[in-house]
């Protein structure tokens, strides 16, 4: 036990503990003691609390105590993969045939030509286009407006909210928990749009960050080579 204890502890990490703490079959010999309050107790940094001595009757006592640490880090481990499912980390858009036709940052108003400041990414491709949920999360708003168009936007519960923008249908309701990978809505070109695309926007504690930075896998093609690729193949 106290094997498999440091081996999860140093792959996620946190600092071992010295060698003379986790000597087992010495009966006496100081081993570490559980935090005040119950078994887990993860810092403020996210490790767990640095250990402290104690003392162990027994090989079956201290076996026991291993066992508690042990499942401390695998709730650890479970808070971490429930945070990766639901981190955005994939494209919105479920297709071969788009492009990124405006980026995040400043840029020329594609209708007034005044510097603006774009909130999210613009990805176009076809009308009617698949748009899925990036991460795990829950429906919070799904509406209309003159500038969005319809829009929806997913809580994923972490501080940060996805939001879907110039959509032609919604594919879920208000309130519906979602999984990554979802059909979500269909792309359009609703509200103030010069063509069929998705606005993708990402907020994190309410600051709008680059949604590029999320996304692991995304080829950037451009609308020349859709073009090329439209003419010889026909799809």
């Amino acid at each position: 036990i106290q094997n498999n204890e440091a081996t999860v502890r140093s792959f996620l990490g946190f600092t071992r503990p010295a060698d003379a703490e986790v000597r087992l079959g010495q009966g006496g010999l100081s081993a570490t003691t559980p935090p005040p309050g119950g078994s887990r107790d993860l810092s403020a940094s996210g490790e767990v609390r640095s250990p402290t001595r104690t003392h162990f009757s027994s090989v079956l006592e201290q076996a026991k105590f291993l066992q508690e640490r042990v499942q401390e880090l695998v709730e650890i481990i479970r808070e971490q993969r429930d945070l990766m499912d639901r981190t955005p980390s994939i494209l919105p858009v479920d297709a071969e045939g788009y492009w990124f036709s405006s980026r995040f940052g400043w840029r020329r108003s594609p209708f007034t030509g005044i510097r603006e400041f774009h909130k999210g990414i613009d990805i176009s491709s076809q009308k009617g286009t698949s748009i899925i949920a990036p991460a795990r999360g829950r429906v919070i708003r799904r509406g209309y407006d003159g500038y969005q168009g319809n829009y929806l936007q997913i809580d994923h519960g972490w501080g940060c909210i996805t939001t879907f923008a110039h959509l032609l249908t919604f594919n879920v309701s208000l309130g519906q928990e979602v999984e990554r990978g979802e059909v979500i809505a269909l792309m359009g070109s609703t509200g103030r749009s010069t063509g069929s695309h998705l606005h993708y926007q990402i907020e994190v504690n309410g600051e709008v960050v680059d949604p590029t930075n999320f996304i692991i896998i995304a080829k950037d093609k451009s609308p020349l080579e859709l073009l090329v690729r439209t003419e010889l193949t026909g799809k």
